[in-house]
């Protein structure tokens, strides 16, 4: 046991069990630390070595992320928003409305960029020479005009492949035949009961 004015050194044992505990200062741990319940931590935690979390991260505030390939805060770097699901596309040429039967819709948004896939089938037989347009984008795009994809209108004959082409700041898709023709796709030329199979990627 030592006394005032001599070292007082202390062995403990190899496992402690705390109910509570508040910890300021530096603290180092050598070993394993397994914390089981809520741990509130009110500054940086640095961690040296591999960590295995069994469980979800959850951020206390929405805009957070991760910082990835820098050491500093850097917002460039910054992975702040990601999710999955699913959008209702529709066919027009800015007022005139295609009747669609089973559109199946789904993406998946990273940071600013979002891939989508959908396909659907028209149900509904009025002539329509106006270009066909694909609404309900899931976001708006913000970038410069740019060709995002490719579709399939797969119709009984006389089938269709074509590029999509994304205008700046818009949620609308125009359709713009391959091949030596790059025209736009008409309502006429997408056959009643068939489908179109499509794909794309833009930043949002």
């Amino acid at each position: 046991m030592g006394y005032l004015g001599n070292q007082i050194t202390t062995v403990f044992p190899t496992s402690i069990s705390v109910d509570s505990a508040t910890i300021s200062g530096n603290a180092s741990v050598g070993g394993t630390l397994g914390v089981t319940g809520a741990t509130t931590l009110s500054n940086t935690l640095g961690v040296t070595g591999v960590s295995t979390l069994s469980d979800n991260i959850v951020f206390g505030a929405s805009s957070k992320g991760v910082h990835l390939g820098v050491t500093t805060a850097t917002a460039s770097n910054l992975i702040d928003d990601y999710e999955e699901g699913t959008w209702t596309p529709s066919l027009h040429d800015g007022s005139t409305v295609i009747t669609i039967a089973s559109p199946n819709a789904h993406y998946t948004k990273a940071g600013n960029s979002v891939h989508a896939e959908f396909y659907l089938q028209r149900n509904d037989s009025a002539s329509n020479t106006a270009p066909m347009i694909l609404g309900g984008l899931p976001f708006a795009h913000k970038a410069i005009p740019a060709v995002v994809g490719q579709c399939w209108i797969d119709n009984s004959s006389s089938d269709i492949r074509c590029m999509l082409y994304l205008p700046s700041s818009y949620s609308q898709l125009y359709f713009i035949k391959t091949g030596g023709s790059a025209s736009y796709v008409s309502f006429n030329e997408f056959g009643n009961s068939r489908y179109i199979y499509g794909a794309f990627d833009y930043l949002v």
